[in-house]
């Protein structure tokens, strides 16, 4: 029998190749000038957006886990930019189907 992370790697891997493949495509010069199509809108409100929720989550899980690390080296602000607050902005700031810069 097979346990559920066993399934469910392989259908992560899946939809982070998609997404990677949805984001390539907005990344044309023109992409900013116009309004990003429906396909772009849909493949970020289904699948990019809660990867990056996913991934604002973690980030924020590693942010805290890092603060031992981080406040005696004074990089606080670095890694929480890097960790949680690039993830953050990409998720609820972007506009729908613009792509994604971290």
């Amino acid at each position: 029998m097979t346990s559920p992370a066993r399934r469910l790697v392989p259908a992560l891997l899946a939809a982070c190749l998609l997404v990677l493949s949805v984001t390539g495509q907005a990344a044309e010069p023109r992409a900013y000038e116009k309004e990003p199509a429906a396909h772009m809108m849909v493949g970020d409100l289904v699948l990019t957006r809660p990867l990056l929720l996913v991934g604002t989550v973690l980030g924020g899980v590693a942010f805290v886990a890092s603060l031992p690390f981080t406040l005696p080296s004074r990089s606080v602000d670095s890694a929480g930019e890097t960790l949680f607050l690039k993830p953050a902005r990409a998720t609820f700031t972007r506009c729908l189907g613009c792509p994604v810069e971290f």
